[in-house]
C-alpha cells in the first residue's frame, strides 16, 4: 500500500511539474505577446501624435494664409481684443458693486449706459460772452471756396467708393447722394446704426466705462460720408482754412508731425536752457460727447454752405441705436448729441468742432513756448534776421497738449481751455494728464497746475509723460527708451520661443508686427546704429534657433532678401527719418520752419561757419553732444 501511495505521489508531483512548465511558457508566451503588442500600441499612439501635432501645424499654416489676425495673437499670446457682453459691473442702491448677470437687466444696463454716453449736452452758447461770440463769428472770406462742394458728382469721383455694386445702379447712387446734399437731408434708415461695443486699452471686466461704441453703418450712408470727406479735405487744405494746430482728419497728416514739433521744442528747451512748462490732455468719449449745436456753429464759422452743414447735423439728429448683447440686441435708445466713431467724416468733424479753442489759444501772444533763433546775416554791420515760432497749443483729434515758457501762462490757457469744455458740456479725463517741467529749480511745491472746473491739482512728473504713444521726460537719457524697447523685445521672444512656428512666420512677426512697433516708439530718437543692434541681438538668437543654425551663423545672411529676410530695424528707422526730414527741409510748413530753426541752432552752438547743411559729415560727426541733442541734425548725418 505505501508503494502504491508513493507512485501515486509521484506521478501527481511529475504531473504537476508538467503543469508548472506548461503555464510558464503560456505566461511567457502571453507576457512576450502583451509586450509586443504594448509596443504597437505606443507605435500607433505616436504616430497618432504625430500626425495629430503636424495636422495642428498645418491649420496653422492655413490659418496663417486665411486669418492673419488670428495666428498673430495666438503666436504673441495677445488677448482676444473681441468681448462679450453677457454680464455687467454695476452698484445696487447701497453702493456695492455686483455682477448683473439676468439678461433683461443686462439689455436695460447696456441702454441706460450708451443713452447717458450720448445725452443731449447742456451747453452754454446762449450765453457766450464777446470773446467766444467773435470766435464763432462767420468770417464771410471762404464762401467762394466752397462752392464745389454743390458742384454735381461724377463717375470718377467716386467710383472707387461704388465700384463693388453692380454698374447698372452706379448711376442710382449717384443721383441719390446728389439729391440728398442738395436737400440737406438724409433718409430716415441711415440715421438708424448697430453699435458694437470693443475694449479700450485698459481691461475690460465687464465695465461698460471699458468699451468703444463703434457704429455698423449703411454702405451707402460711407459712400456719401467718404465722398463729403473728400471734397471737404480738398478744400480746406488748399485754402488752409483750419488754423488751429490739429493734425488729424486731412489727407497727408498723422501723428508724426506733432510728435516731431513737440520734440523739437523739448530739444530746444533742453539745449539753450529754457524754462519750458507741457502738459497733455486727454477728453473722455470725444465723439460721443461732441455737442451737435456746436457743431453746427463751428461749421457756419468757416462758411460751408448751409445745405451741406444741414446734410452733416441730419446725419447724427436723433440717430436710432441698438447695443449688441450676448442675448441679441437692446431695445432702440434715440442719441441726443454725439457723433459715430467708425464713419469716415467724424475725424474731420472734431477738427473742425476744436478749431475755434486753437485759434483762441493763439490769438494771446503772451501763450505758447517760443522757438526762436537770431542769425547774423552780415559781418560788418552786424545786422541779424530773428526766426520764431510760438506753438501755445497742439492737437491730434482730442489729444491735446500745450506748451508755455511760463506756469502762470500755462494755466491761463489751460483755463481758456476749461472754458470751452465747460461751454460744450464735455470733460477731461484726469487719468491721462501729464505734466512735464524742463528747467525749473523752483522748489516741488511751488510748481503745479489746476485741471477742469473741480481744480484737480497736477504735479510735474520726474519720469515720463506719454504723447501719441511715444515718451517724453525731463532729462536728457536714452535709458527709459532702451528699457521699454528691450522689453518689447523680450515679451516677445519669451510669447515665441517654445511654438512651433516657422522661420517664415517668425520672420514675418518681426517684420510687421514687433519692427514697426519698435520703429514707433523709437522714431524720435538718436539711437547709434551698435545700441539698435544690441538690442536687437534677441530676436537674431531667436531666428538662428528657429532655423537650427549655429550661433557663429553670419548675422548678415539673416539680412539678405533672399536667404531669411529679416528686416533691418536701423535701415527702416534711418529710411523714415531721411524721408520726413526731405519733407521738412523742402516745404514751408510749420514742421519745415521749425526743422530750419533747429538747424541754426545747432550750427550757431557748434561754431560752423558755412552752410551746415553741405558742411563736412565727418566733421559733423565729431560734435557727439550736439548730434544726440538734435534729432534733424542726426537724421542729416545718418541720411
Amino acid at each position: 500500500m505505501k508503494k502504491r501511495s508513493s507512485q501515486r505521489n509521484y506521478h501527481k508531483c511529475g504531473a504537476d511539474l508538467v503543469t508548472a512548465n506548461k503555464i510558464r511558457r503560456h505566461t511567457a508566451k502571453a507576457r512576450s505577446a502583451v509586450k509586443h503588442r504594448s509596443h504597437i500600441d505606443a507605435s500607433h499612439s505616436h504616430l497618432r501624435e504625430a500626425e495629430r501635432i503636424n495636422a495642428r501645424i498645418e491649420q496653422k499654416f492655413n490659418t496663417f494664409q486665411a486669418n492673419q489676425t488670428k495666428i498673430i495673437n495666438n503666436s504673441l499670446d495677445r488677448q482676444k481684443s473681441k468681448i462679450t457682453i453677457d454680464r455687467i459691473a454695476t452698484t445696487n442702491i447701497e453702493g456695492e458693486s455686483h455682477l448683473e448677470t439676468n439678461p433683461d437687466n443686462i439689455n436695460r444696463l447696456a441702454e441706460e449706459h450708451y443713452g447717458e454716453t450720448t445725452r443731449a449736452r447742456n451747453t452754454s452758447y446762449d450765453k457766450l460772452d464777446d470773446f467766444w461770440t467773435n470766435i464763432y463769428q462767420p468770417k464771410q472770406h471762404w464762401t467762394q471756396h466752397f462752392a464745389d462742394m454743390n458742384e454735381p458728382i461724377t463717375l470718377d469721383e467716386c467710383y472707387n467708393l461704388i465700384k463693388k455694386f453692380p454698374e447698372e445702379i452706379h448711376l442710382v447712387i449717384i443721383n441719390f447722394v446728389s439729391l440728398s446734399l442738395k436737400l440737406g437731408i438724409v433718409p430716415k434708415q441711415w440715421r438708424s446704426s448697430t453699435i458694437c461695443p470693443i475694449p479700450k486699452p485698459d481691461a475690460f471686466n465687464y465695465n461698460l466705462n471699458n468699451t468703444r461704441p463703434i457704429a455698423s453703418l449703411d454702405n451707402i450712408w460711407k459712400c456719401a460720408t467718404k465722398l463729403v470727406t473728400a471734397r471737404l479735405g480738398q478744400i480746406l487744405t488748399r485754402h488752409q482754412i483750419l488754423k488751429g494746430l490739429n493734425f488729424c482728419g486731412l489727407k497727408g497728416e498723422d501723428t508724426s508731425i506733432p510728435l516731431k514739433i513737440f520734440n523739437d521744442i523739448i530739444e530746444d528747451a533742453k539745449a539753450n536752457k529754457k524754462l519750458l512748462y507741457a502738459t497733455t490732455q486727454d477728453l473722455k468719449k470725444a465723439y460721443d460727447s461732441l455737442p451737435l449745436a456746436s457743431l453746427r456753429m463751428a461749421l457756419l464759422r468757416i462758411d460751408i454752405p448751409t445745405n451741406i452743414v444741414n446734410w452733416i447735423i441730419d446725419l447724427f439728429k436723433h440717430r436710432s441705436m441698438r447695443i449688441i448683447t450676448k442675448f441679441g440686441l437692446t431695445n432702440s435708445i434715440i442719441a441726443g448729441d454725439g457723433i459715430d466713431q467708425g464713419d469716415a467724416i467724424s475725424p474731420l468733424l472734431w477738427r473742425i468742432f476744436y478749431d475755434p479753442l486753437l485759434v483762441a489759444l493763439a490769438q494771446d501772444e503772451s501763450n505758447g513756448y517760443t522757438l526762436q533763433v537770431d542769425w547774423l546775416q552780415d559781418l560788418n554791420c552786424m545786422t541779424t534776421q530773428s526766426r520764431s515760432i510760438t506753438i501755445p497749443m497742439m492737437a491730434y483729434m482730442d489729444d491735446t497738449v500745450f506748451t508755455n515758457s511760463s506756469l502762470t501762462a500755462l494755466q491761463r490757457s489751460i483755463d481758456l481751455a476749461t472754458t470751452f469744455y465747460t461751454i460744450n458740456d464735455i470733460f477731461i479725463n484726469g487719468k491721462k494728464t501729464g505734466f512735464l517741467v524742463i528747467n525749473d529749480d523752483s522748489p516741488k511745491d511751488q510748481i503745479f497746475i489746476t485741471i477742469g472746473i473741480d481744480h484737480v491739482l497736477v504735479s510735474p512728473t520726474e519720469h515720463e509723460i506719454r504723447y501719441l504713444g511715444c515718451y517724453f521726460g525731463p532729462r536728457r537719457t536714452t535709458l527709459y527708451l532702451k528699457k521699454r524697447l528691450s522689453s518689447a523685445i523680450n515679451d516677445f521672444v519669451s510669447a515665441t520661443h517654445s511654438k512651433i512656428l516657422s522661420v517664415r512666420h517668425i520672420v514675418y512677426l518681426v517684420n510687421r508686427v514687433l519692427i514697426p512697433k519698435l520703429l514707433y516708439v523709437g522714431q524720435l530718437a538718436t539711437l547709434s546704429e551698435n545700441k539698435w543692434n544690441s538690442l536687437f541681438t534677441p530676436i537674431l538668437k531667436l531666428v538662428k534657433q528657429k532655423f537650427g543654425l549655429a550661433s557663429s551663423f553670419p548675422t548678415s545672411a539673416l539680412f539678405h532678401l533672399d536667404i531669411v529676410g529679416l528686416d533691418y530695424p536701423w535701415k527702416i528707422l534711418c529710411a523714415n527719418q531721411v524721408a520726413m526730414f526731405a519733407k521738412y527741409i523742402k516745404g514751408n510748413s510749420l514742421a519745415s520752419e521749425i526743422t530750419l530753426i533747429r538747424f541754426l541752432s545747432a550750427q550757431l552752438r557748434a561754431g560752423i561757419p558755412t552752410n551746415i547743411l553741405t558742411y563736412n559729415l565727418d566733421v559733423l560727426l565729431l560734435l557727439k553732444p550736439i548730434v544726440r541733442a538734435t534729432l534733424s541734425l542726426h537724421t542729416l548725418i545718418i541720411g
